[in-house]
């Protein structure tokens, strides 16, 4: 189980995003990863303004401590992962986010 799967509200059968495809089958590209699910993800989120985020995240994050189910290690990955991809502002706002997670 990765990390989305397991922290994701909405997943009612414990997949990412817990919805199928257009065609009623969940498309999963070559990373594992169900495309609809990853765009229906960014559409919902990404009207929303970076307090709206980071609220969202902190709750997220402090329900997952509660359960015992948050794992630093994960969002270094992350980070990890996709720092290479940002520009040097982008991973500096990354890192102080991932900073203040792991606390």
């Amino acid at each position: 189980m990765n990390f989305w799967e397991r922290n994701d509200t909405e997943a009612g059968n414990g997949r990412y995003g817990g919805r199928d495809g257009e065609n009623g089958a969940n498309r999963k590209n070559s990373g594992g990863y169900d495309e609809q699910a990853m765009r229906d993800k960014y559409d919902e989120y990404s009207s929303k303004s970076e307090d709206q985020l980071m609220s969202e995240l902190s709750a997220m994050v402090a329900r997952m401590k509660n359960e015992g189910t948050f794992d630093p290690s994960a969002i270094e990955n992350l980070y990890n992962t996709a720092s290479p991809f940002l520009n040097e502002a982008q991973r500096q706002r990354m890192k102080q986010i991932v900073d203040m997670l792991v606390r």
